[in-house]
């Protein structure tokens, strides 16, 4: 279980190596490129923190790891400069329509989906608009189109470490910078 983070973005994580973003973003920073990576990674973590399932049918691994896809996706949409709202509104949850605006904008210099992984991400998205629209019988039932657990888990694994020196690039953007210091005065 992981402790509670502070608020400092250069905060350590719990090994010591990778920057971390707060738990509960502060005011104004949500639709930051960092707030959407943090929390990619935090489902990311929760997914593979999971012990094996008991039933057969187990969907909650499939909705962590699309979800930190989505998120990650987003993420790299807003260090694109993609505007919050318009994720907002027009991308909302589609994960295929995020997916293919990244690809539009480079995406597959960072990190290539492959075609087995763009199906996946297809197949999760269909399911939770099932979900979405209730049609909780055929979503409890073991829908058929439920994408392979291993294809999501290894894009979320390889996507989200990807994209963080983008992020990260897009971050440093956002600081302002420090102007050049006072020349001394003589005297």
């Amino acid at each position: 279980m992981h402790e509670p983070m502070d608020t400092d973005v250069n905060a350590e994580g719990p090994d010591g190596t990778a920057p971390l973003f707060v738990s509960t973003p502060p005011a104004g920073a949500f639709g930051r490129p960092l707030a959407f990576y943090a929390f990619a990674q935090r489902y990311l973590e929760a997914a593979d923190a999971l012990p094996p399932p008991l039933e057969r049918f187990f969907p909650v691994p499939h909705h962590l790891y699309r979800h930190a896809i989505e998120l990650a996706l987003k993420a790299y949409l807003r260090a694109k400069h993609v505007p919050g709202d318009e994720i907002k509104r027009r991308i909302r949850h589609n994960i295929v329509e995020a997916m293919n605006r990244a690809r539009k904008l480079g995406l597959d210099s960072v990190y290539t989906i492959t075609p087995p992984q763009r199906a996946a991400i297809r197949q999760a998205y269909d399911y939770e608009e099932k979900l979405r629209h209730c049609d909780i019988v055929t979503a409890m039932t073991g829908y058929k189109g439920l994408p392979e657990i291993d294809v999501l888990a290894d894009l979320a694994r390889g996507l989200v470490p990807a994209l963080k020196e983008t992020v990260f690039k897009a971050l440093h953007e956002l600081l302002p910078t420090d102007p050049a210091p006072p020349a001394p005065q003589d005297g």
